[in-house]
């Protein structure tokens, strides 16, 4: 009797462990998820301000092209 108490108490001992060790790589996966998405969301904002930053040069040059075509004209 004591043997099977003891036995069973080691038995919700292990599983007990268990449990808290797969919540606890569950908790690490879940972070690494939320990571690689904020990673993912930081080189989605990176690429958009690039983006932005382009066009805003093609748009200056655009500018600075109908100047000089304006400039021209008037010559």
């Amino acid at each position: 009797m004591v043997s099977e108490l003891r036995r069973a108490t080691t038995q919700l001992g292990t599983t007990q462990f268990a449990a808290t060790q797969f919540a606890a790589m569950q908790f690490a996966a879940t972070q690494f998820a939320a990571t690689q998405f904020a990673a993912t969301q930081f080189a989605a904002m990176q690429f958009a301000a690039t983006q932005f930053a382009a066009t805003q040069f093609a748009a200056t040059q655009f500018a600075a092209m109908q100047f000089a075509a304006t400039q021209f004209a008037a010559t």
